[in-house]
């Protein structure tokens, strides 16, 4: 039987976004939002951002400087 090339590769990470709730967040994300959400195109005031990556960070503060 032939498979397509990575399939092997696809259906361990399917298993382990499985095991670890990756899957189960997304799925609830879809369901909380209609589409991906800018930051910089948000109108709403924030007291608190979480940023987990250097670069996000870097991004968060070049949209907020006065």
């Amino acid at each position: 039987m032939l498979t397509p090339a990575g399939l092997p590769e696809r259906t361990g990470a399917l298993v382990r976004y499985t095991r670890n709730g990756v899957l189960k967040m997304l799925e609830r994300n879809r369901t909380v939002k209609r589409a991906p959400e800018r930051f910089r195109d948000a109108k709403d005031k924030f007291d608190v951002i979480i940023c987990c990556e250097e670069r996000c960070f870097d991004q968060v503060l070049e949209g907020t400087a006065p």
